[in-house]
Formats: structure tokens, sequence, C-alpha cells
């Protein structure tokens, strides 16, 4: 969980950075971009939910090797998780910037970071089934 929060930590400031300045240079005329930033916190959640069936699964078993495995499937999944979140933030942080210049272009923002997301979620579900099959 904590390397999907560290991805989200760094993709929401990205984002957020770009936002910001994008709300100093149009003041009140600037559009809402908040989605933008805060899409790429979903990934700590993506992460605690790992975690939790990590712990669920595997609450009897944490002095055989089925608690080997995950943990390092839970790493490396973070790591994924995390990744995809600094992705999203970075994409987030141009549609800021491409929205809070020209007024358009929200929808196919949102349509990329949605894809983003999906690979979040995949690492997520291949992780879970993973541990099933552990199991």
């Amino acid at each position: 969980m904590a390397v999907a929060a560290v991805g989200s930590a760094v993709g929401v400031s990205s984002a957020g950075r770009s936002a910001l300045g994008v709300r100093a240079k149009k003041r009140e005329e600037a559009p809402n971009m908040a989605l933008f930033v805060m899409m790429p916190f979903s990934q700590t959640l993506y992460g605690l939910v790992v975690m939790a069936m990590a712990i669920f699964l595997f609450r009897d078993k944490f002095e055989t090797w089925e608690a080997a495995v995950c943990i390092a499937t839970g790493v490396f999944s973070g790591a994924g998780i995390g990744a995809s979140a600094i992705w999203q933030g970075l994409v987030g942080a141009r549609a800021c910037d491409t929205v809070g210049e020209t007024g358009l272009g929200t929808s196919e923002a949102i349509m990329f970071m949605g894809t983003i997301e999906t690979c979040a979620l995949f690492v997520m579900v291949m992780d879970i089934v993973g541990m099933f099959i552990a199991l």
C-alpha cells in the first residue's frame, strides 16, 4: 500500500502544481480542474484493497511460503499501481495546461486518464487472483 500511496502523492502533486499555475494565470475564468488533480489518488485505495486482501487471505499462514509470495507480489503490484498514479498525474498536469489554455479537451483528458486508471485496476485484480491461486 505504501508504494502505491507514494505514486499517488507524486501524481497528485504533479497535477496540482499545474492546476495552481493555470489558476494563477487565468484568475476567475479558469475552468475547474479538480478532477484531473484528484484522479491519481484512487491508486492509494487500490493499494489498500490489495493489502487488506493479503491480510485477510494469509492471516493464518504468515509462517509459510505463501506469506513470502504475498509480500513479494504486494510490493511489485504496489510499484505497478504507484507508477500508474505517477503517469496519471503527469497526464493530469498536461490536461490542466491544455484545458486551462484552450477550454477544450476535457472529455479526451478524462478518457486518457481513465485508460491509465484501467492499468492500475488490472494490476490490482491480477494480484488478487494470484493470491487466490497461491492458496
